[in-house]
C-alpha cells in the first residue's frame, strides 16, 4: 500500500509540523550554500587545469624546438 505525501503530512503531529518546515528551510539554505562553494572550487580547478595545461603546452613546444 503506498502512502501519498499528503496523507503522511495530514497525519504528522501538528506540533511537529513547524519544526519540519523550519529544519526543511535551514536544509534548503544549506544546501544552496554547498552547491554555491562547490561551484567556485570547480571553477578553481578548471583555472588551475587550464594554466597547467598552458604550462605543458609552452614546455613541450621548448623541447620540440632542441630536438
Amino acid at each position: 500500500m503506498r502512502i501519498e505525501r499528503s496523507e503522511v503530512n495530514e497525519r504528522a503531529n501538528p506540533a511537529q509540523k513547524p519544526l519540519a518546515g523550519e529544519l526543511n528551510h535551514h536544509a534548503g539554505q544549506l544546501a544552496g550554500e554547498l552547491n554555491h562553494h562547490v561551484g567556485q572550487l570547480a571553477g578553481e580547478l578548471n583555472r588551475r587545469v587550464v594554466v597547467l595545461a598552458g604550462d605543458f603546452s609552452c614546455h613541450a613546444s621548448r623541447l620540440a624546438r632542441r630536438a
